[in-house]
This record gives structure tokens, C-alpha cells and sequence, in this order.
């Protein structure tokens, strides 16, 4: 659950509850939920509530993993890191961000690196050291898959896992 905070009629984010009072909102969906669907209002999330954040999409890397790797696979990884982009934006320097590279290495590193046996410890290690090596990150969503696994003998699926890590849920 998330917890919503509804604006009053001047706009405001108070609404018509009184001081502390809050009313609950399912945010099993809050992946999709944007400022303008809720004008006004205030979400303090679990998940991501539409901030700034760093995209990393369909980074390609092989790697040997899997409970039975019989060859080397290709895996295919996605990245959100949610950190405060406006220094950058507003200086255009890249010393007030994140380099896109930086956690493209992590990535490489991760995947081309020892081998494991769950997808999920792939994601968890690449959220783990992307988090560690930035501490201005405040979190971050990992979806790792591949679409040749031996175990199924179709073509044209993806299997895959998605993790969400902030700093009250990342282990060390």
C-alpha cells in the first residue's frame, strides 16, 4: 500500500482529512502512476512515485549461469536507479550524477562474472553494488532474463525476474 494524501480545494496536499489522517491507496500498480493521473496529491511510496531516475535498458552481456549451464547464454538486463537529477540538470555537468556507464559496468561486470545458479542472485548482486558503489541512489529496479534457456525447447519467450531495492531493503 501507499499512502495518498489528497489536495483541498485551493490544491494543496491536505485535502479533506484532518491533521495526520491519511487514506490508503493500492499501489500494486504504482509503477504506472504519474503526478498528473493525481493532481495535487502526495504519494509516499514502497515503490518508485514517478521521481528521477536513471534508465539502462536492454543491456546485452553472455554469461555462464543457470543450475545447469551447458553453454554460455545471453541475458538480457534492464536498470532504473532512482536518485535527484536536478543538480545535473540544472549545471549540465556530469559530476553531479551517475554515469549510465558506470552502472553499465556494474552490469558486465555482474553477468560476464562467476557463475549463479538463480536469475534472482544476478539481479540481487547488480542492485546490491550499483547501490553500494553510489550512495546517492536510492534505489533500484532490476529485471534480468534470457530467452535461450536449455530447460525449454520453445523459441520467442522471455523468462525472466524483476527486483525492486531501496536502502531500507538492500543487504550489504
Amino acid at each position: 500500500m501507499a499512502t495518498a494524501i489528497p489536495p483541498n480545494s485551493s490544491g494543496s496536499a491536505s485535502g479533506g482529512l484532518s491533521a495526520g489522517e491519511e487514506s490508503q491507496i493500492d499501489a500494486s500498480s504504482l509503477y504506472f502512476l504519474h503526478s498528473s493521473d493525481h493532481p495535487g496529491a502526495v504519494l509516499v511510496s514502497e515503490k518508485f512515485d514517478g521521481g528521477d531516475k536513471l534508465i539502462l535498458r536492454e543491456l546485452k552481456f553472455h554469461g555462464f549461469h543457470g543450475e545447469k549451464p551447458k553453454e554460455k547464454k545471453l541475458f538480457s538486463v534492464d536498470v532504473d536507479a532512482c536518485m535527484d537529477l536536478r543538480a545535473a540538470g540544472e549545471s549540465d555537468l556530469s559530476t553531479n550524477t551517475v554515469t549510465h556507464t558506470s552502472i553499465y559496468r556494474i552490469v558486465k561486470e555482474v553477468v560476464e562474472g562467476p557463475r549463479r545458479n538463480l536469475l534472482e542472485c544476478l539481479a540481487e548482486q547488480i542492485a546490491i553494488r550499483t547501490m553500494g558503489k553510489h550512495p546517492q541512489i536510492s534505489a533500484v529496479r532490476v529485471q534480468v532474463g534470457n530467452t535461450n534457456n536449455v530447460e525449454v525447447a520453445d523459441s520467442g519467450y522471455y523468462l525472466g525476474v524483476e527486483i525492486f531495492r531501496d536502502r531500507r531493503n538492500v543487504s550489504s
